[in-house]
């Protein structure tokens, strides 16, 4: 009988289930990606409210350093906190702020010239209070040149003010971003704006979420699009916007671009928002974006948490074998996608979840640790694998309005 087990185990694997495209019921994914500029922080703290209070997770982007007239910010050009920093820095813990998006700027006054050193201090500061940001939302003007520029750079309609990745450069930075622990890159060519829905691919076209990129310096990115839904990318429009995205089939990624801090004034100048600002339009775009989800649709979720999901599903980083009524899920401690290394731990895998028989007994292992996968049911269908788990937005919020108020 022996040399019939190769074969048997062959049938036996053949067997073994398959993760499902998202986590059950819902069938897609929205994070609402809000660059954070002219943002200021009792705006922020506001809006945070509003998410949390329709149980939509969200996390918004921050700048390193800046002019308080043009964001809020963590530290000071002496690398000192802002007032608001201690506050900030718990969120970011707590997932709530995911997305780097300026070093700062320093067009129109607002801002100061930074330098690499300056970089290179702000991510040790931030290791120092156990924040790694892991997307980065590429920004830059002619003036303070931080883009992660590549081959694209002087591609017709695209400024060369790429310096990011430029060996040489007084603000080079991807190496130390890549160290840092950046694995998402969001450039200037990736607002894919009349896609609306993105699937977990990789490649030049648009309706792929991923696409890599080598960059001047030789280190390997994966860049990731997201959609302005072909409308003003500020507080006002996101009605509007939210409208066109759950309007688009089912089935993919969303990372919608926007403002949330910024108002439009006379000759369409931004300015910074107040909560009074806040169209009553705006707010029943989120009411309508609560129900899908409360309806098992759409999942909201971070732009961190949805392209961790997203690139997870593609890569699929795991042997799954089944014996009898057994399975085994054998995640990998890291893997390469699009030349880009990665590194694995268990919150990479959330929302892994296996289709599974009741009498099914499902093993996860990652690494030398192996424990028994979360089991849940949803409508009649048995799941098996690692839930999917919201942040603790509301406690990170009240705890953060606590220390800002010190």
């Amino acid at each position: 009988m022996a040399f019939r087990l190769p074969f048997l185990r062959r049938i036996s694997n053949a067997l073994a289930p398959e993760p499902v495209a998202f986590p059950p019921p819902y069938r897609r994914m929205i994070a609402i990606n809000s660059d954070v500029e002219l943002t200021l922080w009792p705006m922020q703290m506001h809006l945070f409210g509003e998410f949390a209070d329709r149980e939509l997770e969200t996390a918004f982007s921050y700048w390193l350093f800046g002019d308080p007239a043009a964001t809020w910010h963590l530290f000071n050009r002496d690398l000192s906190l802002t007032p608001v920093g201690p506050a900030a820095l718990g969120l970011a813990r707590a997932g709530l702020l995911d997305t780097i998006h300026s070093f700062t700027g320093v067009r129109n006054g607002r801002g100061y010239q930074f330098d690499r050193e300056m970089v290179r201090q702000g991510y040790a500061h931030l290791e120092a209070n156990g924040v790694r940001c892991r997307v980065y939302s590429n920004h830059g003007t002619t003036d303070d040149t931080q883009n992660v520029g590549g081959d694209w750079v002087n591609r017709p309609g695209y400024p060369s003010y790429g310096q990011g990745d430029l060996p040489g450069a007084l603000r080079y930075h991807v190496d130390l971003s890549v160290r840092h622990g950046i694995r998402f890159f969001w450039l200037d060519i990736d607002n894919a704006q009349a896609c609306l829905s993105f699937t977990a691919t990789e490649g030049e076209a648009h309706e792929n979420l991923f696409a890599a990129q080598i960059c001047r310096d030789g280190t390997p990115i994966l860049r990731f699009r997201r959609t302005d839904a072909m409308v003003r990318s500020d507080l006002a429009q996101l009605g509007d916007a939210l409208d066109r995205v759950l309007a688009a089939e089912d089935g993919g990624y969303t990372v919608l671009y926007t403002h949330l801090g910024v108002k439009r004034g006379a000759e369409n100048r931004p300015l910074s928002a107040d909560p009074s600002d806040i169209p009553a339009a705006v707010l029943a775009g989120l009411d309508g974006l609560a129900a899908e989800q409360k309806a098992g649709r759409v999942l909201v979720t971070t732009t961190e948490r949805l392209l961790t999901h997203a690139l997870m599903s593609v890569a699929k980083p795991w042997a799954i074998t089944r014996r009898g009524r057994q399975i085994e899920t054998d995640f990998s401690e890291s893997f390469s996608f699009a030349g880009v290394e990665f590194d694995c731990s268990w919150k990479e895998f959330m929302g892994f979840s296996l289709p599974v028989d009741a009498s099914d007994t499902v093993w996860l292992r990652l690494g030398g640790e192996r424990r028994p996968a979360d089991r849940w049911n949803v409508a009649g269908q048995f799941y098996a694998g690692l839930q999917w788990r919201q942040l603790p937005m509301k406690s990170a919020i009240k705890e953060a309005r606590r220390v800002s108020a010190i």
